[in-house]
């Protein structure tokens, strides 16, 4: 009995010896603005009403915390004017040689809310012992509520609460390479390079209308995906009684470069003349004109962060975050101001949601998988030579540390 005893409380003193309790405050996230999905877009002072759930995990591969945040803002009558956020954020990074073992508090490992909201700001304590320590939140505004990005916009931020987690050493045959993010985005430039493709949405007048579908497209080099990807879901732009298409705007690069922890892919398009066409479909309220559109400098950026599923290093379906960075400009003559003001919400709206269609095509199964090979194969080369790891096979985690990115490599 006494051997029994000494064998268990040497095991117990090697788990307490390796295992390490720490306490952590997560990141906090920035405002983030949900996805209209209904109505017309304004609460009318109608709540909103708040639902949904937002739940912290850890990540494939022990290295990283993770918040899937799954919220919804909702009119309490009206139309039921809706917008929802569903996506994910990378909350900690565990420490040079070590994984993440378990969570120890809060008990509970969600925060769940349904409770209508006042008028504009409103800041909402989680429940207790969960991971959210408050939301802060702007319902109904003066305008449009929502399907924008816009200071007058209705957004969410997430507030975390500390938190105890439990750390371990990294499993037997692991080890930890390090990457400049610099040089992974060099991976990425040199992946992406020979990528064409154009937005293109206006034709032959048919009817009252003159949208031109299936030409809007990107093709990627055969190495990440070999079929060209069709921005299927573009649609005219109603302004009403005015119609609105996007005119001939060409993929002129991709180019990725460190953005915190995220890499920035910058996808830049630029056309000949006018980028948005504008016509009236009768003279009834057309008193401004349809003024024609353009948008110089027109980017698309995408923010991804690396994130690894099965062996390989991908990105997070849920956190492609996806902007938009343009000059506009509208002529209307002695009127332009007044309708530059007219034209704004609607053309904004519009990019707003393109770019939620663009975070769709990317987060296809296959797009993903076939991004995942690329990926993966250029880091392993890496890894193989560089990094001093010359069987490693498989990526099965990442963590960010500033300006580089450290890979766990089996």
């Amino acid at each position: 009995m006494k051997k029994f005893i000494f064998v268990l409380s040497g095991l117990l003193f090697t788990t307490l010896s390796f295992a390490q309790r720490k306490l952590i405050l997560p990141e906090q996230t920035e405002n983030i603005f949900p996805r209209w999905v209904n109505g017309d877009r304004d609460f009318w002072g109608h709540g909103p009403i708040l639902s949904g759930n937002v739940s912290v995990a850890i990540a494939d591969g022990k290295a990283q915390l993770i918040a899937f945040i799954n919220l919804r803002l909702e009119e309490d009558g009206g139309d039921h004017s809706a917008a929802t956020i569903n996506e994910t954020r990378l909350i900690y990074n565990a420490p040079a040689g070590k994984q993440i073992r378990s969570i120890i508090t809060p008990t509970s490992l969600t925060s769940n809310w349904n409770q209508k909201l006042k008028y504009s700001e409103n800041r909402i304590h989680g429940p207790r012992n969960t991971p959210v320590s408050e939301l802060r939140v702007r319902g109904d505004g003066e305008s449009k509520d929502i399907g924008n990005d816009t200071k007058d916009d209705s957004y969410i931020a997430v507030k975390f609460g500390p938190m105890v987690i439990e750390l371990e050493p990294l499993s037997s045959g692991i080890r930890e390479v390090t990457l400049n993010k610099s040089l992974f985005g060099g991976v990425l430039n040199d992946k992406f390079r020979g990528s064409h493709g154009k937005i293109n949405t206006y034709g032959p007048r048919h009817g009252n209308s003159w949208f031109k579908p299936h030409d809007a497209w990107i093709k990627f080099p055969d190495a990440i995906r070999r079929d060209t990807l069709f921005f299927t879901d573009l649609k005219e732009i109603l302004i009403s009684p005015r119609r609105y298409n996007y005119n001939d705007i060409r993929l002129q690069s991709i180019t990725a470069r460190p953005s915190g922890k995220y890499l920035m892919i910058s996808v830049n398009w630029e056309g000949d003349g006018k980028e948005l066409i504008g016509h009236c479909v009768n003279d009834i309220g057309c008193g401004f004109g349809s003024p024609s559109v353009q948008l110089d400098d027109l980017k698309i950026l995408i923010k991804v962060r690396p994130f690894t599923s099965g062996g390989k290093l991908t990105f997070d379906p849920g956190d492609v975050q996806v902007g938009f960075s343009y000059k506009y400009s509208a002529d209307c003559g002695i009127l332009t101001e007044l309708c530059k003001e007219i034209f704004k919400d609607p053309l904004q709206n519009a990019l707003f949601m393109t770019k939620f269609r663009l975070a769709d095509v990317l987060n296809a199964p296959d797009t993903r998988n076939q991004i995942a090979n690329a990926l993966t194969t250029g880091v392993l080369q890496y890894v193989r030579t560089i990094g001093h790891f010359p069987t490693a096979s498989q990526v099965i985690g990442v963590k960010d540390v500033g300006n580089n990115i450290v890979f766990l490599c089996r």
